[in-house]
């Protein structure tokens, strides 16, 4: 058995209201979703610390949130309830993960947000949206505001795989597919104008990645304006990451009807734009 088969998922269930814990119940989480996932660990693994190869063997999941579900008895090694994240493991070792909310996790309260709903349909039609996502028929823009004088051509395409930064796991980067986990990501890439050490451009996705335009625009050398998790430091009193999705267009997946949705910069991202001397032309 290779060892991509043997870290691959064996069991995947939702717990039972009676496989929840007395203290989740008492808090009316009984209906909490579990996965629980058994792997063998793998041969590059050997000798690493517990924590350090749940990261590899589960990468879609951070460090953190594996020594959350470590120190709250959520993972067996060897058929025993593993108690230290930095307990060594063995190649061959058998890890039996149970994948569910921490206290950690839950402990966000939502805050309300001000939505502007620009079209409003049947759940069906919104599940069949998703489909048209998934098989790249929906065209999706967005415009960014970045850091760096613009060079070179003005519409650049960028055809760079993505998967997550191996050296910050909270981060995805563009990675080499032969030696690390990733997916083909492509972005296309329109200057719309620049003036001194800013840019404003509009991306179009061809495909749809964790970040996918933070880290192109960070790959071509021009991180967003306040996305500094990404190398883009705060500019003209933005508070967040410069990127807005514009337009939203695709082939109504009921009707046939061709639908477009546009929107205009909002009100914090327009003051940064004229702060760095740019101006947005919605019909760009």
């Amino acid at each position: 058995m290779t060892d991509s088969e043997q870290s691959k998922l064996i069991i995947s269930a939702a717990a039972a209201p009676g496989n929840v814990p007395d203290e989740a119940q008492e808090e009316g989480d009984a209906t909490a979703e579990m996965e629980l996932r058994q792997v063998m660990v793998p041969a590059e693994s050997h000798g690493s610390r517990l924590d350090r190869a749940l990261a590899a063997i589960v990468p879609e999941f951070s460090r953190t949130y594996l020594q959350q579900l470590i120190e709250a008895g959520m993972v067996k090694l060897g058929g025993v309830t593993a108690t230290k994240a930095s307990a060594k493991v063995k190649a061959g070792d058998e890890l039996v993960i149970e994948l569910r909310p921490t206290p950690q996790s839950q402990a966000f309260k939502p805050e309300p947000i001000t939505l502007d709903i620009v079209f409003e349909g049947q759940r069906t039609v919104m599940d069949q949206l998703v489909g048209l996502i998934a098989a790249r028929d929906v065209s999706r823009e967005y415009v960014a505001l970045a850091h760096g004088a613009w060079q070179g051509a003005k519409t650049r395409q960028v055809d760079a795989p993505i998967g997550r930064d191996p050296r910050n796991r909270l981060r995805m980067a563009v990675v080499d597919l032969e030696k690390n986990a990733g997916k083909t990501a492509s972005t296309v890439v329109s200057l719309l104008q620049a003036a001194g050490k800013h840019c404003l451009v509009k991306c179009k996705l061809h495909t749809g990645r964790t970040h996918q335009i933070r880290v192109h625009m960070a790959f071509l050398g021009h991180p967003l304006v306040s996305d500094e998790l990404y190398g883009g430091a705060p500019a003209a009193g933005l508070g967040r990451q410069a990127l807005h999705a514009c337009r939203l267009a695709f082939e109504h997946p009921v009707t046939g009807e061709a639908m477009e949705f546009r929107s205009g910069l909002p009100g914090d991202l327009q003051a940064a734009v004229a702060g760095l001397g740019l101006i947005y032309n919605q019909i760009q």
